[in-house]
């Protein structure tokens, strides 16, 4: 499979990444809309974006239900515990938290992975306004990594996912369910 943007060092990937943001923030003849898609993908050539540390309840009945085997349109989603558009627009035309955080690259860094984070979720969660509930995945597991939109899904996750169940179905005793869907 070929990357179509790799960095190997993770400190010249921040130096990258950064500098094209400073570039793209000063864009100010550029309409606002076209800045955040060029962030947007900016951020893409990250080869570890959208990073899965967690999983709701609801998401992990969905995968039960298919066997815990990732299905085209089950209704699972990479949900952002943190708006992309929110934190986009702060880092693009938010003039103190420029100056307060994100000029510097090492604290622009660990902003922007902190944003990046997301929980699977099911469709309907991912739509709501309400503060996603999860469990968390240690995400030193490897489980989960970005394959383009969609994420990696093989025998390691299902069997992560089994075992997670039957661990929560155990905390749950009058149903297979932790929750009706």
């Amino acid at each position: 499979m070929k990357l179509k943007y790799h960095i190997e060092s993770e400190e010249l990937l921040k130096q990258v990444v950064h500098n094209n943001y400073l570039i793209i923030r000063e864009m100010e003849d550029v309409p606002s809309g076209v800045r955040l898609k060029l962030l947007s993908t900016l951020f893409s050539s990250n080869p570890t974006n959208w990073r899965v540390v967690g999983i709701t309840d609801n998401a992990l009945n969905v995968f039960e239900q298919f066997d815990f085997k990732r299905v085209s349109r089950m209704g699972i989603n990479r949900s952002h515990l943190v708006q992309r558009a929110v934190q986009y627009k702060e880092m693009l035309f938010d003039e103190s938290a420029f100056q307060s955080r994100f000029h510097n690259r090492e604290v622009f860094w660990q902003e922007y992975l902190m944003g990046d984070r997301t929980v699977l979720a099911t469709s309907k969660e991912n739509m709501s306004d309400q503060e996603l509930r999860y469990t968390e995945i240690d995400e030193s597991l490897g489980l989960f990594k970005t394959k383009g939109y969609a994420w990696t899904h093989g025998d390691e996750e299902e069997d992560y996912l089994k075992r997670l169940f039957n661990e929560k179905k155990r905390s749950f005793p009058t149903s297979g369910r932790m929750f009706q869907l």
